[in-house]
């Protein structure tokens, strides 16, 4: 096998295979969007632990609104080893989008992402 086209599926950083030397194509960004939960409170952690390391390197998390805005740790949320803690509720849907170095074609417009969360009060 030295073809590769894994794009469009439900593959995470977790579940997408490493680039092999033999592959002479390997094509895997865009991927549908990771599941979470439709709703969280407050205060409750949204774990996204599997993606945090790849092939020994460190995802990063960027947490943004549905229209856009980027969050800011320690003032909208907490990240500690993958997990996500909301601090205070958003009136707009909130996902986050998530880069690795293993796999330096999720850029741009094709960056792994959640589906879209309600972040509500406790």
């Amino acid at each position: 096998m030295t073809e590769i086209r894994a794009n469009y599926n439900k593959l995470t950083f977790a579940t997408l295979p490493l680039k092999q030397t033999t592959w002479t194509t390997y094509s895997y960004a865009p991927q549908t969007p990771i599941s979470t939960v439709k709703t969280l409170d407050t205060g409750i952690n949204l774990d996204l632990s599997p993606q945090l390391t790849v092939n020994g390197n460190t995802t990063v998390y960027t947490w943004k609104t549905k229209s856009g805005t980027t969050l800011v740790a320690g003032t909208d949320y907490t990240l500690a080893d993958g997990k996500t803690t909301f601090l205070k509720a958003k009136a707009d849907s909130v996902y986050c989008e998530m880069t690795n170095t293993a796999f330096p074609d999720f850029t741009g417009n094709n960056v792994l992402k959640t589906t879209n969360t309600k972040i509500t009060a406790t």
